[in-house]
C-alpha cells in the first residue's frame, strides 16, 4: 500500500494551492442545491430560482441529479461552513479516489500503473477540473473506482466486490446522468469473462436502483426528471443535426489534442514512430480548418486550431490504429483479446455519447474518456519502446504536462477569482446599501452578488424600482432584460394602409386607453400616421392622431388615451395607420404594444386587452395594396425590437485583465474550454492586457411598463 498511500500525498499537494478557488462557472448552483439539501433533504431541488433570466420552479430537471449537493452539504457539515476552503476541501476527495483508483486499474491492465495514475492526474483537463465543486471530476472518480471494484470482483469471482461495483455506478449516474453509461459497460466486461451473475447484478441490481430513484422524482414532480433536457438537446437545440455533430467532434478532437496528452510530446512520439501518421493529421486538420465554422481569428490562433486538431488525430490513430489493424483477429475471438475490446469500447462509447448526446462540445465531457485513452496510450508504448525510451517519454509527458496543466490552472484560478474580487470592490466603492440589487449574469457573480443580497433579474423581470442597482458582466453569460435601451415586445404590427377594429365593452368615466408604439422599420420609412377613433352606431370620433417620423419611430413610444367622455357607451376602437408625406407606403409599419383598456387605481389590470382579441377583430386593407407579407396580411402579432427611454443609468464600470494572457474562455481569443460556443480552442492567448471581463454598475431612473409579458421559463409548460 505504499504507492496509493505516495499517490495520495502527491495528489494532495498538487492541490492544496487551490483550495481557496472562488466559485466558479457553475459551482453556484450546486452550492444552492447543497444549502436546500439541509432545508428539504428527501428533494432539495424542490427550490424555485432564476438561471440565466429564466424562471424555474424547481431544479430537477437540470442537466444533473442531486448527488454532488448532498456531498457539498456533507462537506459543509463538517466544516460548519459553506466557505470555497471548506467546500474545496471536502472536495479533495475525489482527485484521491482518482488517483488510487487508476493506481489499481493500471496493476490490472498495464505493467506500469504508477505511471499511468501520473499520467492520468497531470492531464490539464483533470487538473483544471479538480479544483472545482461540479459534477464531472466526482464522476470520473465514482467511475474509475466503480471499473475496478466491478472487475476485480469479475477476475476474482467475488460477488460482495460485484454488489460494490453495481453500487458505485448507481452513485456515479447519481451524480451525473453520463453515469448511466457506466452499466453497460460493465456489463461488456462481465460478458467478455462469460460472468453471467455479474451481468445479472448490474443489470437487475444497479438498473433496478436507477429505475428506482426515477420512480420516486416521478411520483413527485409528476414528470420524468430528465425529459425537458431531452427535449431540448434534440428537439430545440438539434443536437443530432449534422453539422452540429460535424462540428462536436472536430471541438473533441482539438480538445484531445489540447488538453490531454500534452500535444507537443503527442507529435514527437509518434513522428518518431510514424512520420506519414503526422503529415495525414496536419493535412486533416488543414481541411477541418477551411470547413469548419470557425470566427474570422488571427493566424496564429488558426495556427494553433490546426496544431491541436493534428495532435489530436495523431493520438486518436497512435491509439487506435494498432486496435483497428488487427479488428478481424480480435472478432474471430473476441473474449481472448478481452482486455483490448473492453478498453477501446470504453473509449469510442464515451467520444459517441459526447457527440450525440450533447448540444454542444466542453473540454470537461471527455473526462470520463480519459482513463481508457491513458491505459491505451501506456499498452501501446510498452509494446513499441525499450524500457530505456520508455522512461524519457515518460518523463517528458508528466512534466511537459503538468507544466500546461499548471500554467492553465493558475489562469482558472485567477479568472474564478475575478468575481470575488468585483464583490470586494463593490463594496467598498457604494458600502452599506438600502436599496435593492440586482444582477444579470451566472458564474461566480450569482455567488458573491447572492452574498451582498443580491438577487438574479429575469429576463421579463419588472420588480426593481428607482433607485435599486443593477450589476451587468459583459462575459459571465449577460442577458437582456426589459430595462436595457433596446428592448423586444409582443406586439400588434399593422401595415399601412389598413384599419383595425376591436368591439369594447361599455366604458366608464375613469377609463383609459394604455399602448406604446413605434416602428419596426423605420429606417426604410418617411413616417407613419396612427389615428384613434371611437365608432358606435350613432357616433364617431377622433381619440388620438399623430404623424410619427422615423426618428421618433425608433424609440417605443408610450401614450395614454383618456376614455371618461364616453362613459356608457359601447362601440368599437378602430386604428388606422396611413402612409408618411411621400404616399410610398414601402416600410410604413407601426407596432402596437401592450395595448389595452385601464380602469383607474387598478395598476396595470386589463379592463380590455387588445393582444388577446386580436383573432376577433375586423381588419380593413386598401383596394389593390400588395404587403409584401405571407397571406398578404396587413395585421400580425410579432415581437418588435427597437429602443426604449432609458431605464438605468450607468454609475461604474470595473474591467478584470488577469496578468496571464492565457484564456480558458473568451470569445475574443477564441479560447472555450467550458464550452465550444466561445471557441473552438480549449485554450488561447490573448493579446496585450485587454480586460477579461467588465463589469459595470447601473442605477434604475425609471420603473418600466411589464403589462403582457410573459416570464421566460425553463420549463415549456408554463
Amino acid at each position: 500500500m505504499t504507492m496509493p498511500i505516495l499517490l495520495t500525498v502527491i495528489v494532495i499537494a498538487i492541490n492544496l494551492p487551490f483550495i481557496n478557488q472562488a466559485f466558479h462557472i457553475d459551482d453556484p448552483i450546486y452550492v444552492l442545491l447543497a444549502k436546500q439539501v439541509l432545508k428539504n433533504p428527501r428533494f432539495p431541488q424542490d427550490v424555485p430560482v432564476f438561471f440565466e433570466g429564466t424562471y424555474a420552479r424547481d431544479l430537477a430537471s437540470m442537466e444533473h441529479p442531486p448527488l454532488t449537493a448532498y456531498l457539498l452539504a456533507v462537506s459543509a457539515i463538517i466544516n460548519r461552513e459553506f466557505s470555497e476552503i471548506a467546500l474545496h476541501l471536502g472536495f479533495m476527495v475525489f482527485p484521491v479516489i482518482l488517483a488510487v483508483s487508476m493506481y489499481f486499474l493500471s496493476r490490472r491492465f498495464t505493467r506500469h500503473p504508477v505511471t499511468s495514475a501520473l499520467l492520468l492526474m497531470s492531464l490539464p483537463v483533470v487538473y483544471i477540473m479538480s479544483h472545482n465543486l461540479m459534477t464531472d471530476l466526482p464522476l470520473l472518480a465514482l467511475w474509475t473506482l466503480s471499473v475496478v471494484v466491478f472487475v476485480s470482483g469479475v477476475d476474482g469471482k467475488r460477488r460482495s466486490l460485484l454488489w460494490a461495483g453495481g453500487c458505485l455506478a448507481v452513485l456515479a449516474s447519481l451524480v451525473s446522468y453520463a453515469g448511466l453509461c457506466l452499466i453497460p459497460l460493465l456489463m461488456l466486461y462481465a460478458w467478455l469473462r462469460r460472468d453471467w451473475h455479474a451481468i445479472a447484478t448490474v443489470f437487475v441490481g444497479s438498473g433496478a436502483a436507477v429505475l428506482f430513484w426515477h420512480a420516486v422524482n416521478y411520483a413527485h414532480y409528476r414528470r420524468m426528471v430528465f425529459g425537458y433536457m431531452l427535449g431540448y438537446y434534440f428537439g430545440t437545440a438539434h443536437a443530432l443535426s449534422p453539422l452540429l455533430v460535424f462540428e462536436k467532434l472536430t471541438y473533441l478532437v482539438v480538445v484531445l489534442g489540447g488538453v490531454t496528452l500534452f500535444p507537443f510530446v503527442t507529435l514527437v512520439f509518434y513522428t518518431a514512430l510514424e512520420r506519414r501518421r503526422i503529415y495525414a493529421g496536419i493535412g486533416a486538420a488543414l481541411i477541418v480548418s477551411a470547413f469548419i465554422r470557425v470566427p474570422t481569428v488571427s493566424s496564429g490562433h488558426r495556427c494553433l486550431f490546426v496544431f491541436f486538431c493534428a495532435s489530436g488525430l495523431a493520438l486518436l490513430c497512435g491509439v487506435l490504429k494498432p486496435h483497428l489493424s488487427s479488428l478481424p483477429r480480435v472478432l474471430r475471438d473476441v473474449r481472448g483479446h478481452a482486455d483490448q475490446v473492453f478498453l477501446v469500447a470504453w473509449l469510442l462509447g464515451m467520444l459517441l455519447f459526447c457527440i450525440v448526446c450533447f448540444m454542444t462540445g466542453c473540454a470537461r465531457y471527455i473526462l470520463p474518456m480519459t482513463p481508457p485513452l491513458v491505459l491505451l496510450s501506456v499498452r501501446e508504448l510498452e509494446c513499441r519502446l525499450d524500457a530505456e525510451r520508455f522512461r524519457r517519454w515518460v518523463l517528458l509527458a508528466v512534466m511537459s504536462g503538468f507544466s500546461l496543466a499548471l500554467a492553465l490552472a493558475v489562469a482558472d484560478y485567477r479568472f474564478a477569482g475575478i468575481y470575488r474580487r468585483f464583490a470586494a470592490d463593490f463594496s467598498s466603492s457604494f458600502g452599506p446599501l438600502r436599496s435593492r440589487i440586482w444582477f444579470t449574469g451566472e458564474w461566480g457573480l450569482r455567488a458573491y452578488m447572492e452574498k451582498l443580497g443580491g438577487n438574479e433579474l429575469g429576463r421579463q423581470d419588472s420588480r426593481p424600482r428607482v433607485g435599486d442597482l443593477l450589476v451587468v458582466p459583459s462575459l459571465a453569460t449577460p442577458y437582456q432584460t426589459l430595462f436595457d435601451d433596446v428592448v423586444g415586445i409582443e406586439s400588434i404590427v399593422m401595415l399601412a394602409p389598413s384599419q383595425l377594429s376591436f368591439d369594447v365593452p361599455a366604458l366608464t368615466k375613469d377609463s383609459s386607453l394604455i399602448l406604446m408604439i413605434g416602428m419596426p422599420l423605420w429606417k426604410q420609412s418617411d413616417g407613419v400616421d396612427l389615428q384613434v377613433r371611437f365608432v358606435s352606431t350613432d357616433k364617431e370620433g377622433m381619440l388620438y392622431s399623430r404623424t410619427l417620423s422615423s426618428e421618433e419611430g425608433r424609440t417605443w413610444r408610450s401614450e395614454e388615451i383618456p376614455l371618461g367622455a364616453l362613459a356608457g357607451q359601447r362601440g368599437a376602437l378602430e386604428f388606422s395607420a396611413g402612409s408618411g408625406q411621400s404616399g410610398n407606403a414601402d416600410g410604413d409599419w407601426i407596432a402596437i404594444a401592450r395595448a389595452r383598456i385601464r380602469r383607474r387605481g387598478s395598476d396595470n389590470a386589463a379592463y380590455h386587452d387588445f393582444r388577446t382579441h386580436l383573432a376577433d377583430a375586423h381588419i380593413t386593407t386598401a383596394a389593390g395594396a400588395a404587403y409584401h407579407t405571407p397571406g398578404n396580411l396587413p395585421v400580425f402579432a410579432s415581437r418588435i425590437w427597437l429602443n426604449q427611454e432609458p431605464a438605468k443609468t450607468w454609475l461604474k464600470t470595473y474591467r478584470y485583465a488577469p496578468t496571464l494572457t492565457i484564456r480558458l474562455l473568451n470569445a475574443e481569443a477564441h479560447a472555450g474550454f467550458w464550452s465550444m460556443g466561445w471557441g473552438f480552442l480549449p485554450f488561447s492567448f490573448s493579446s496585450g492586457h485587454a480586460p477579461l471581463e467588465q463589469i459595470s454598475v447601473y442605477e434604475i431612473t425609471r420603473e418600466v411598463d411589464a403589462y403582457g409579458e410573459r416570464r421566460a421559463s425553463w420549463y415549456p409548460d408554463e
